[in-house]
């Protein structure tokens, strides 16, 4: 299996050494067979993705995905329910302009998503401050679950960040003993880690590339406007 491992010049000496020690194992053990960095420049990246950033279409987008927004609110335990009930898409997300570091880390993902269309089997996207913490069951995930996937479907790896809003709308699902929750629409809450395939990755990637949201959101919208079903990993990986 291909990884992409995304991070930034400046932390790459930093970062780089510690995340190819925790992949040796899978490496040595055949797992991953092909590791891609995306560390250029933002300057360099911008020009070769050719992005468009749309200040303007800030609140627009983030009403296209506010039923999805406003669950991950309500699942935050730092927010009264009575309080975040009540929260229009503008009281709870105003627009602003995203910072530098926001556009540098939405170009890396868009460059990974757009490598990842060149791929003929599913790759693994990893931010260069992830922490595997079960060898096992990434194993298991890669060899059972994602070699020879073939469906268009977003696997979110990294579930601890936010609880999931709404687990009615989820099923239960093992797949070699791993369990995932299956929903009709994808919900993303962090790119620190996910797993996506060609189909996946052709049919997104270009709607990326026009964005006005910080990237994790903006995928998000993607996600909702094109239906895509997600398999939410809930055992823990990263």
């Amino acid at each position: 299996m291909k990884v992409f491992i995304l991070t930034c010049p400046s932390l790459a000496s930093q970062r780089l050494i510690p995340m190819m020690r925790q992949l040796l194992p899978l490496i040595d053990d055949g797992l991953i067979d092909d590791i891609e960095i995306i560390s250029g420049t933002d300057e360099a990246l911008a020009e070769e993705l050719g992005i468009d950033y749309d200040r303007t279409r800030w609140q627009l987008d983030i009403e296209k995905a506010w039923d999805i927004f406003h669950g991950n609110i309500l699942s935050s335990q730092n927010i009264s329910k009575k309080v975040s009930l009540n929260l229009t898409a503008t009281q709870a997300i105003p627009e602003r302009a995203l910072t530098q570091s926001e556009h540098s880390i939405a170009m890396r993902h868009i460059k990974a998503i757009k490598e990842i269309e060149k791929q003929p089997n599913t790759c693994l996207d990893l931010e260069d401050d992830v922490i595997i913490k079960n060898y096992e069951n990434v194993s298991t995930l890669i060899n059972n679950v994602l070699n020879g996937y073939e469906k268009v479907t977003y696997f979110d790896l990294y579930d601890d960040y936010i609880p999931l809003f709404d687990e009615t709308r989820s099923g239960k699902k093992s797949i070699s003993g791993l369990e995932f929750l299956v929903q009709p629409i994808a919900v993303t809450r962090t790119l620190m880690a996910y797993a996506i395939n060609k189909p996946t990755a052709e049919r997104i990637r270009e709607s990326l590339q026009k964005y006005s949201l910080p990237i994790d959101m903006h995928l998000q919208v993607v996600l909702k406007e094109k239906t895509y079903t997600r398999h939410d990993y809930c055992q823990p990986i990263v």
